[in-house]
C-alpha cells in the first residue's frame, strides 16, 4: 500500500514563515532522500504565497543534490517579475548552506482570460476495470491501463497510462495544483525502464541508479482532483545515461488540464 497519505501531503504543504521565505517539513517516510514531488509541491505553495490574485501557471525544477530526510527544507523566494497578468518567482530549496533544488514558478491571473480555447489530445478510455496498483508514493487509488505490470522485467514500449481516483482537497486552486505537481513526479522513470529487457522498477536501487534531474509542469485549465483523472505518459528517448519523458493530464470530463516533462539519470549500478 502507499507509504504516504493525502493528509500527510496536505500537512507538508502547511509552510512556516522563514527570514527569506518559508520552511517545510518532510514527508514522514522511510526514504533515503527527500522526495522530489514534495519539493516541487512545497515550492509551488511558497511562490503562490507571495502573490495575490494569481495561481501557479507553470513550474520548472532542477534538482541539484539529494536532500536529507531528517532536515526541514527552506524555500527562499525571490520576486523576479510582477505584472498585471503574470508574475514570476525564483525559488531556492536549501538545507542550511546546501542547495538541493532551483525552481522557477510562473503565476497568472486566477480568473482565466477569454480567448483561444481548444485541445487536440484526447483522454485515454477508462478508468479500466482492473485491480488497484500500488504506486508507493501516490496516495490515491491507481489503476494502470492495458494490463500493464510495472514489476515485469519483459521489454515493453515506454508508455504508461495511469488512472487515479482523487478525493476532495481544500477548495483553493493552489493546493489542487501543488498536489497535481506532486503526482506527476514519481512514475516517469518507471515508464522509461519498461523498454529495458530484464529490468523493472523493482530494480531501481539494485541493478540501476536513477534520479530525477529536471521536471517541468504546465497548467492549462483549472484543477479539481475530486474524482478520477488520468496521466498519459511516454518516454520517447534515452541517451547518454539519461531518459526523457512527457505526460499529459486529463480530468474526469476529458479536459486537458496539464502537461509535464521530465529528464532523469538512469545508470547501471
Amino acid at each position: 500500500m502507499p507509504i504516504v497519505t493525502v493528509k500527510q501531503i496536505l500537512e507538508c504543504l502547511e509552510l512556516q514563515p522563514a527570514p527569506s521565505g518559508f520552511t517545510g517539513q518532510n514527508l514522514p517516510i522511510e526514504y533515503h532522500r527527500v522526495f522530489g514531488g514534495q519539493v516541487v509541491a512545497q515550492a509551488v505553495v511558497a511562490a503562490a504565497s507571495t502573490v495575490e490574485d494569481k495561481v501557479p501557471k507553470s513550474v520548472s525544477a532542477t534538482f541539484c543534490r539529494e536532500g536529507r530526510p531528517e532536515e526541514p527544507v527552506t524555500y527562499d523566494v525571490q520576486a523576479t517579475h510582477d505584472g498585471r497578468g503574470f508574475a514570476t518567482r525564483s525559488v531556492t530549496a536549501r538545507q542550511g548552506d546546501r542547495v538541493i533544488a532551483l525552481l522557477t514558478v510562473c503565476l497568472s491571473r486566477s480568473d482565466p482570460e477569454q480567448g483561444l480555447d481548444y485541445q487536440t489530445r484526447t483522454a485515454p478510455p477508462g478508468p479500466p476495470d482492473t485491480g488497484e496498483t500500488d504506486l508507493v508514493m501516490v496516495p490515491f487509488e491507481s489503476r494502470l491501463a492495458d494490463g500493464v505490470d510495472l514489476g515485469s522485467a519483459a521489454p515493453e514500449p515506454p508508455e504508461l497510462v495511469i488512472w487515479m481516483r482523487g478525493c476532495a482537497l481544500r477548495g483553493d486552486e493552489v493546493t489542487q495544483r501543488a498536489v497535481l505537481a506532486y503526482v506527476t513526479i514519481p512514475t516517469v522513470i518507471g515508464t522509461a525502464l519498461r523498454v529495458l529487457d530484464g529490468i523493472s522498477v523493482n530494480d531501481a536501487y539494485a541493478t540501476t541508479q536513477t534520479a530525477i534531474t529536471t521536471h517541468g509542469l504546465w497548467f492549462h485549465r483549472p484543477v479539481d482532483l475530486d474524482g478520477w483523472f488520468v496521466l498519459d505518459q511516454t518516454a520517447p528517448v534515452a541517451a547518454g545515461g539519461q531518459a526523457f519523458g512527457l505526460g499529459d493530464v486529463f480530468d474526469r470530463s476529458g479536459s486537458h488540464i496539464a502537461s509535464y516533462a521530465q529528464d532523469s539519470m538512469i545508470r547501471r549500478a
